[in-house]
């Protein structure tokens, strides 16, 4: 790969089996995308976000606002933890998030997990 870059990607899905996280470096080269996952882990959730997450879709705006900027980090935390001892310092993080809600049928979604708290 001559043009590189590494970068983090990070999901949770509603069956609430733990936090993906992988490492991946992306590149170029004559015009190929080409890519290679360098590092990937799932972090189970404690007891604590197993509760608080299947519980959200019932919560107030403030109880899933507060949520939004804790979950995010605890995210920055797991990400640093997964980073640690690799020497890489991603250029970017893609944070699908948590769905909480998903009601496509009334065009609406909402994930947490605040980009600004994992950074």
């Amino acid at each position: 790969m001559k043009s590189a870059i590494e970068a983090i990607g990070i999901m949770s899905g509603t069956s609430l089996d733990g936090l993906d996280i992988a490492l991946c470096r992306f590149g170029t080269e004559n015009e190929q995308w080409d890519y290679q996952i360098l590092k990937a882990e799932t972090f189970p959730y404690p007891a604590e976000w197993l509760k608080k997450l299947s519980e959200l879709h019932q919560a107030d705006a403030l109880f899933i606002s507060l949520a939004n900027t804790e979950y995010g980090v605890w995210i920055g935390q797991r990400c640093n933890q997964f980073l640690a001892g690799t020497g890489i310092k991603p250029q970017l993080i893609a944070s699908h998030g948590h769905t909480i809600f998903h009601r496509p049928d009334k065009k609406m979604t909402l994930q947490i997990g605040s980009g600004a708290a994992i950074a």
